[in-house]
């Protein structure tokens, strides 16, 4: 009975240990949010939560529907940058955007891509 008792203790510490490990990995990278391959996507929440809007128009601003105010952005283009900005029609202060990227803690109320991924 003895042995049965340290061997319970003995996987009880190993256990709780592992689980000591466990707990200081590093969290997994986040994986990119889902957009489509040559796609802008914008969402109304923060860290790629709430309503979903997707952009293509190239060369031009863009304003956001409404009174909607974009607070993430992932530009899932391959070749091409993209801007936001504070305001309607590229007004107030901007943020670049590189291809293949994002930002789940933006505002925003208007979208620029660009021709070319050479410009933030």
């Amino acid at each position: 009975m003895e042995s049965i008792v340290f061997g319970f203790r003995s996987i009880l510490a190993s256990s709780v240990v592992a689980a000591g490990l466990l707990a200081s990995l590093p969290a997994p990278a986040q994986a990119a949010p889902e957009c489509d391959i040559d796609w802008v996507c914008v969402w109304t929440g923060t860290n790629y939560t709430g309503t979903k809007y997707r952009y293509q128009g190239v060369g031009y601003w863009q304003n956001f529907p409404g009174e909607v105010t974009v607070r993430s952005i992932y530009n899932n283009y391959n070749d091409r940058d993209a801007a936001v900005a504070n305001g309607i029609n590229g007004g107030g202060a901007k943020y670049c955007i590189d291809s293949d990227s994002g930002n789940g803690n933006i505002l925003s109320k208007s979208l620029y891509i660009a021709y070319t991924n050479s410009n933030c």
